[in-house]
C-alpha cells in the first residue's frame, strides 16, 4: 500500500476495512499464521537463548 497525503493513506485503510468486513474469514485462513507445536519450541529455545546472551553481556561489563 503507498500513499502520497493522509487522504490517500485514509482511503486506503477504508477499502481495505471493507475489504476484510466482506473476505475477513478467507482472509484470516490465508494470512494468519498458526503457531505449530514444533514452531512453539523454536521460539521458547530462542527466547531462552536470548536470556542467556543477555545475561552474559551483564557479567562481562562488571
Amino acid at each position: 500500500m503507498s500513499f502520497r497525503t493522509i487522504e490517500d493513506l485514509a482511503e486506503a485503510m477504508y477499502s481495505l476495512a471493507r475489504i476484510i468486513e466482506a473476505e475477513g474469514d478467507a482472509l484470516a485462513e490465508r494470512y494468519e499464521f498458526h503457531k505449530t507445536p514444533e514452531a512453539e519450541a523454536d521460539s521458547s529455545e530462542l527466547i531462552a537463548m536470548m536470556e542467556e546472551l543477555e545475561e552474559l553481556e551483564r557479567m562481562h561489563e562488571r
